[in-house]
C-alpha cells in the first residue's frame, strides 16, 4: 500500500511543484530512491527530500525526526490560499506516512542510512543519530566540533606565572571601575583555559578582553606565535583595528607591544588556505599558539569542523561572538549551542572559584555551581554590562528587551514608554500597509532626512577624504530587504537621484565591495569613497588598518575603479552587511509585520548597530511581531557536549 501511494503521488514532487522545496532537494530525494534497497525505500527518499531542504533553505544542521516539518515555518513560504491548500494537503500526507515510524528500527538494514554503530565502517550519505537524521558531513562536522572541544577542555587548567594579574588593576586602569569585573574574570578565563568562549554584545568590552589578555600572554610567553582570525575581510581589519586602538590605552613595556606587531590577523578562510589550489586530500595544520576568533556566531558548522582540524592539540583557543546576533549564513549555529549547552552561565564550579580567590585576594566571591557542573562551565565568560549605551537610553533599553525576549515589556516600552527616550530612539509608524504609499512615505522621509545638514550634505562638502569619511560614517541607512519595495537597492537610487549621482562613480559616491580580493587587501563588505587625489584624478579611498604596513596616504589607500572588485552605492546598506559594524546614527528601515525575514536576531542586530540614535521607519507592531520570531537551528551539537 506505501508503494502505490508513491507510485500514484510523489509528495515530495509535489512540494517542490509547490515551490516548498527547491529541484535540488527533489533531486535529491530521488537519488536516495533509486539508492535505497530496503523496504522504506519511500519513506527514506521523503525524508532525505525533507532532509536536504532543512541544511539549505533553513540552515539547520539536520531534521528532528520528532517534528520533520516544523522547519517549514522558518522559511518564510509565501502561498496564495490555493497553493496553501495543496501544501497542507502534502503535509498531511507525509506525517501519515511517516506516523508510527519506528525509529532506529526503520534504517535498519538501509543502504543509504548509517546508524551510530556502523558509521565507521560505511560510506553511506546518510546517518541517524541521537533521533536525527544527518546528511553525513554535518554529522562528521559536529562529532568533530564536541570531540576537540571536550578534548581541550578535559586538560588540566593553566598554571599562571606568579604575579602574572597582580598588576591587572593598573595595566588597564578602567579594571579599577567595579563594571569591569566581568572582564576581570573573562580574562582570568582565557589566561587558564586551553579552550574559552567570552560572549556579550556591542560595547560589552570583547576587544578591551583580548587586549589585556594578550598583553599579559605576551609578558609570559613572549615567542609566542598569535592569530587574531573574523570570518569576513571586513571583520577582521575592524578587529585588527580596534585591538591596536585599544593598545594606546595598555601601560605595557615597549617590548610587549613588539609582539603585537607580529600577531597575525587574516580571515578564517585565508588562514586555513581555503580558495587556494594544492593537493587532493592535503591538509593544512596551523602553527600557532594562540587563535581568536572574533564574530564566532557567523562561522558555520563546516568551517568550525575545518578551523578544528587544523587546529594543534597544543594551541589555545578562544572564541568571541554575539549569541544574540544574526546566526551564519550557512549551516549551524555553533556559538549559540556552544553557550545553551551550559544551563548557569556566569557561574563557576567550586575548583575556578577557589582558583579565583587565590590569584584576586581582594575581590569578591564569583558564584558557584555546586552540582549539575556543566563542560563549559569554567571555561565560558559571558560578559553583561555594556559601556555603550547610557542608563537612559533607548537603544539600550529595546537591546535589552530583544535579548531576554520579554513580550510584555517589549510592547509596554513601545506603547508607552517612547517618548521618554526620543533623544535616541524614535519610531515612525507608516500611515498605510498599502506597499505603494508605504514606499513614497518612506521616499518622502529619507529625502528630507539625507539632505540636513548633519547627514549627507555636510560631508559632502568635506576638502580632505579623511574627513568627509569620518563624517560619513557617523551615520548608516540599514534595511531587512535587497531588493523590491523598501530596500536597499531602491533607497541606493533614490539618494543618487537626490544627490545628482551616478552608481559609476562621482566625487563623494559611497561604495560596498561585493567581492573579496585578496591581493588589494580589500574584502566583501569593505566601504570605500570616490574621490579625487592631488592630482585631481577620481580614485576610491579606503581607510588603512591601524598597525598595517601598506603604502597609505593620511590614512587612507586609493584605487583606480578599474582596479576594485564589483561594487554598489553604500547610502544604504542590508542588517547583514552592517553587522560587525557601528554607526553614531542609524535609519532602520523596515519592511511590513507579516514579512518572515524578520526576526528577533534581524532587529537586535539592526539595533545594535546604533551608537547614540536610531531612527526606525516602520511600526511598533512590526518590532512586537518580529521580535516573537526567534531562529531556532536544530542540531544536535549540544547533546553530544552533555553525553
Amino acid at each position: 500500500m506505501m508503494a502505490d501511494l508513491f507510485s500514484s503521488y510523489d509528495i515530495i514532487k509535489v512540494m517542490y511543484e509547490l515551490g516548498a522545496v527547491r529541484y535540488l532537494d527533489y533531486a535529491f530525494a530521488r537519488f536516495i530512491w533509486r539508492e535505497e534497497s530496503s523496504e522504506a525505500r519511500h519513506i527514506v527518499s521523503s525524508l532525505a527530500g525533507l532532509l536536504s531542504c532543512s541544511t539549505t533553505r533553513a540552515n539547520n544542521v539536520c531534521l528532528d525526526l520528532s517534528a520533520p516539518l516544523d522547519f517549514f515555518a522558518t522559511l518564510g513560504l509565501d502561498f496564495t490560499p490555493e497553493v496553501e491548500e495543496a501544501f497542507a494537503a502534502a503535509s498531511a500526507d507525509l506525517l501519515s506516512l511517516l506516523a508510527g515510524c519506528e525509529y532506529p528500527g526503520l534504517f535498519a538494514g538501509s543502504s543509504t542510512v548509517a546508524l551510530e554503530e556502523e558509521i565507521a565502517g560505511s560510506c553511506k550519505p546518510l546517518v541517524f543519530s541521537g533521533g536525527k537524521l544527518y546528511l553525513r558531513q554535518y554529522y562528521e562536522a559536529e562529532e568533530i566540533i564536541a570531540g576537540a572541544v571536550k578534548s581541550r577542555v578535559a586538560m588540566a587548567a593553566y598554571e599562571l606565572p606568579s604575579g602574572l594579574l597582580s598588576g591587572l588593576d593598573s595595566l588597564y586602569s578602567r579594571f579599577a571601575d567595579s563594571r569591569s569585573w566581568g572582564q576581570k574574570v573573562a580574562v582570568f578565563t582565557a589566561l587558564r583555559s586551553q579552550f574559552s568562549l567570552i560572549t556579550g554584545g556591542p560595547g560589552t568590552g570583547k576587544t578591551t578582553v583580548v587586549a589585556v589578555l594578550l598583553a599579559l600572554y605576551f609578558s609570559a610567553y613572549s615567542d609566542a606565535r598569535v592569530a587574531l582570525v573574523a570570518p569576513t575581510g571586513k571583520a577582521q581589519a575592524r578587529l585588527k583595528e580596534a585591538v591596536f586602538a585599544e593598545l594606546e590605552l595598555l601601560d605595557i613595556s615597549e617590548e610587549v607591544k613588539e609582539c603585537f606587531g607580529r600577531i597575525v590577523f587574516k580571515t578564517i578562510h585565508s588562514l586555513l588556505g581555503l580558495g587556494r589550489k594544492k593537493s587532493a586530500g592535503q591538509r593544512v595544520k596551523l602553527g600557532f599558539d594562540f587563535i581568536i576568533v572574533d564574530e564566532a556566531s557567523m562561522v558555520s558548522v563546516l568551517l568550525f569542523r575545518k578551523l578544528f582540524e587544523a587546529l594543534p592539540q597544543k594551541a589555545r583557543l578562544l572564541l568571541l561572538g554575539d549569541r544574540d546576533q544574526l546566526a551564519a549564513v550557512e549551516g549551524g549555529a555553533v556559538l549559540s549551542d556552544l553557550y545553551n549547552s551550559v544551563p548557569q552561565p556566569s557561574l563557576f564550579s567550586e575548583k575556578y572559584q577557589q582558583d579565583f580567590s587565590r590569584t584576586f585576594a581582594d575581590s569578591e566571591a564569583l558564584p558557584a555551581v555546586t552540582e549539575d557542573v556543566a563542560l563549559l562551565q569554567d571555561v565560558l565568560a559571558p560578559l553583561e554590562f555594556t559601556f555603550r549605551f547610557a542608563a537612559q537610553s533607548g537603544i539600550g533599553r529595546l537591546k535589552d528587551l530583544l535579548s531576554r525576549g520579554e513580550q510584555n515589556e517589549l510592547r509596554n516600552f513601545i506603547i508607552n514608554d517612547l517618548t521618554a527616550y526620543s533623544e535616541s530612539l524614535v519610531i515612525h509608524n507608516f500611515s498605510s500597509y498599502i506597499p505603494a504609499v508605504r514606499e513614497r512615505e518612506l521616499f518622502g522621509f529619507i529625502s528630507q532626512w539625507s539632505l540636513k545638514g548633519e547627514h549627507f550634505l555636510d560631508y559632502l562638502e568635506c576638502a580632505t577624504v579623511a574627513e568627509a569619511f569620518e563624517r560619513y560614517s557617523r551615520f548608516q541607512i540599514i534595511t531587512a530587504l535587497n531588493k523590491g519595495s523598501l530596500s536597499v537597492e531602491g533607497i541606493n537610487r533614490l539618494l543618487l537621484q537626490k544627490l545628482a549621482m551616478n552608481n559609476s562613480g562621482c566625487r563623494g559616491l559611497p561604495v560596498m565591495i561585493e567581492k573579496n580580493d585578496y591581493r588589494n587587501n580589500i574584502f566583501n563588505g569593505d566601504i570605500g569613497m570616490f574621490w579625487p587625489d592631488s592630482q585631481g584624478e577620481l580614485k576610491v579611498w579606503f581607510p588603512a588598518v591601524s598597525g598595517a604596513d601598506e603604502t597609505e596616504v593620511s590614512g587612507f589607500r586609493s584605487f583606480s575603479a578599474a582596479k576594485i572588485p564589483l561594487f554598489s552605492p553604500a547610502f544604504a546598506m542590508t542588517i547583514h552587511k552592517a553587522q560587525g559594524s557601528g554607526f553614531d546614527s542609524v535609519l532602520l528601515v523596515l519592511p511590513n509585520a507579516s514579512s518572515e525575514i524578520l526576526t528577533r536576531e534581524l532587529l537586535y542586530t539592526a539595533v545594535t548597530r546604533a551608537k547614540e540614535r536610531i531612527d526606525i521607519f516602520g511600526d511598533g507592531k512590526t518590532i512586537i511581531t518580529s521580535s516573537e520570531r526567534k531562529v531556532c537551528r536544530i542540531s544536535g551539537l549540544g547533546g553530544k557536549l552533555t553525553r
